[in-house]
This record gives structure tokens, C-alpha cells and sequence, in this order.
């Protein structure tokens, strides 16, 4: 497991954690709403903010699909090995790449780089790694039948 996975990983049982928390706080409110403060004390964060936290999570999870969705621009998620995860159909379109190569994990973000491009390209993913931002910049990819785009 790579380590971007494993984090993904951890998110998510921290995020199944904070909803078991959150479900015990409510049941304790349910059973005993004249003692809120022993409820409140279940879990360190008040149950109020950690149902705010998910909903923001999931509003921006939703934009962010969304935007993908879109196709208005090519879109792609890697992980560390520069195997493309997710791909919009735009992305597939420019890089003339299938769905069916991305289920198959054939699609690697290096293979398509055009060498004068990989240095830069590589700064910019292990960047955006680092700070979970990635600043836009411009590269030339290779096609899968070889052309450059």
C-alpha cells in the first residue's frame, strides 16, 4: 500500500471513528436530555461541530466531483508512482487513452510526459504531494498512438 494510499486509508476509519462518536453522542442526548454535559464529553469534539465537519466534507467532495464530471478541462488524480487513479473523460480525450486502460491501470502520468516536460512535471506532483496543492502549469503530453498534444 503506497503512502497515499495507507492515508487515504487512515482518513477513513478517522472519518467511521468520528461518525460512531457522533452517533453514540445523539443516542446519549436521546436517552438523557436533561444531562447534555456527559454527552458532550463522549467524544472531545461537541457532536454539533463534528456533523458540521462531515457535511462540509461532503459538499466538497460533491464540487469537486462535479467539477470533474464537467469535462470542461482534463482532470486527473495520481498517487505517488504516478499511476493516474481517476481521469475525466476530457483527460482520456487529450491523451487518447480508454476507460478501460485507466480500470486496467495502464496509464502512468510519466509515460505520457513528453521528456522536456518530466523534470518539471515531477517537482510540480511531488508539490502538490507535499502541500496537497498543485500550481497550474503548462505540459506537452504524449498520445498513446505517439503524437504530442
Amino acid at each position: 500500500m503506497s503512502g497515499r494510499d495507507s492515508e487515504t486509508a487512515a482518513l477513513r476509519l478517522e472519518i467511521e471513528e468520528l461518525r460512531r462518536r457522533l452517533a453514540e453522542s445523539e443516542a446519549a442526548l436521546a436517552a438523557a436530555p436533561d444531562r447534555v454535559d456527559v454527552a458532550l464529553e463522549v467524544p472531545r469534539t461537541p457532536p454539533m461541530l463534528l456533523g458540521v465537519a462531515l457535511k462540509q466534507a461532503r459538499d466538497s467532495e460533491s464540487r469537486l466531483s462535479a467539477i470533474f464530471r464537467a469535462n470542461l478541462i482534463g482532470l486527473v488524480l495520481e498517487d505517488a508512482e504516478r499511476r493516474i487513479l481517476y481521469a475525466n473523460d476530457e483527460y482520456l480525450r487529450i491523451t487518447g487513452c480508454s476507460r478501460e486502460d485507466l480500470e486496467a491501470g495502464r496509464i502512468n502520468a510519466a509515460d505520457l510526459t513528453a521528456p522536456g516536460f518530466r523534470a518539471l512535471d515531477r517537482e510540480r506532483s511531488l508539490g502538490a504531494f507535499k502541500q496537497g496543492v498543485c500550481r497550474p502549469y503548462e505540459k506537452q503530453y504524449i498520445r498513446k498512438d505517439g503524437t504530442c498534444v
